[in-house]
């Protein structure tokens, strides 16, 4: 009996670590590398919030994976004029934007660097006044990690401007 007992609190200690380590793990993993587990970063449009395409980590340069990555998600479609936020699960050293076109122009579909200014207000908001077409903006946000593979991730979003 006093065996059972024994056994039956090793278990629950086990599976509230267990549980404990399921919820807290992203943080844990954040405190020991200095780099979430799994950074999303959001962009707001008109109370909507759209989840980046294909999160992931990349040690310094992460431009070239921009075009390197099939995009998995539909693109947004945000009216000409609008206002986006970005939000971020976890607090980033730095944060850049660069972006793309792709779509005809001139019987030309590549995918290419945007020579299009991006515009932010005084809240910080990106003013979506670019002409109507496709686009790609990428999000590269800093880490402060010790591992240098996650110094860095880059996060897209598919844009049509409407």
């Amino acid at each position: 009996m006093r065996k059972a007992l024994i056994i039956a609190g090793i278990a629950i200690v086990a599976g509230v670590a267990i549980l404990v380590a399921l919820t807290w793990g992203g943080y844990l993993t954040k405190a020991l590398t200095g780099a979430p587990e799994n950074p999303v970063v959001y962009l707001v449009v008109d109370g909507e919030r759209y989840a980046s395409d294909n999160n992931f980590y990349c040690p310094n340069d992460c431009d070239f994976l921009t075009i390197a990555r099939v995009f998995s998600s539909p693109p947004i479609e945000i009216p000409r004029g609008s206002e986006a936020a970005f939000e971020i699960d976890y607090r980033a050293i730095s944060t850049q934007y660069a972006l793309f076109e792709y779509g005809p122009v001139e019987n030309d579909d590549r995918f290419r660097q945007s020579d299009k200014q991006l515009n932010f207000d005084e809240n910080g908001r990106l003013v979506i006044d670019w002409p109507k077409g496709r686009y790609v903006l990428a999000v590269t946000t800093g880490w402060n990690s010790v591992d240098e593979n996650q110094s860095y991730s880059l996060h897209r979003f598919r844009i049509t401007v409407t």
